[in-house]
């Protein structure tokens, strides 16, 4: 079993591609979820509470995003920090409109952002910064 973590995590590792050129302490990758992973090995890298967590959902679309964004996030968090550890047992709060927090790098302000199959991150050693992605959409009724 540990083999099999670990080695969807170097695959989800691998498939992460890491932005280049950016000054010391800013860190940004994103990643595309083109269903090259399948659900089971994105769960690989998430504990238990997040299991539960994305299990509460009906919607087969919502647990997939909710596995590839975790996922994407501890895997992200992995390797900026330098954890030595699984993803899966990395320290992180998730709170709803927060920034989330690794306690195994406290150092790190962590952002992360998410719209259909795109996912993006950036990591600031001792500062603060943030990122955002939307998907173009028709929004109807907007101005209600």
């Amino acid at each position: 079993m540990l083999a099999e973590i670990l080695g969807m995590e170097q695959r989800l590792a691998r498939a992460i591609v890491w932005v280049s050129g950016l000054p010391p302490g800013l860190s940004a990758a994103w990643f595309i979820d083109d269903g090259g992973i399948d659900q089971s090995g994105l769960e690989t890298c998430l504990p238990e509470t997040e299991l539960t967590t994305m299990s509460l959902s009906e919607n087969a679309q919502d647990r997939r995003h909710f596995a590839m964004r975790r996922s994407f996030q501890r895997c992200f968090t992995k390797i900026a920090s330098g954890w030595a550890g699984k993803a899966r047992d990395l320290p992180m709060r998730f709170v709803r409109d927060q920034r989330p927090v690794c306690d195994a790098a406290l150092s790190l302000c962590l952002s992360f952002s998410s719209s259909g199959p795109l996912a993006i991150a950036c990591a600031v050693s001792g500062g603060v910064g943030g990122i955002d992605v939307e998907r173009v959409r028709t929004v109807g009724n907007a101005l209600d």
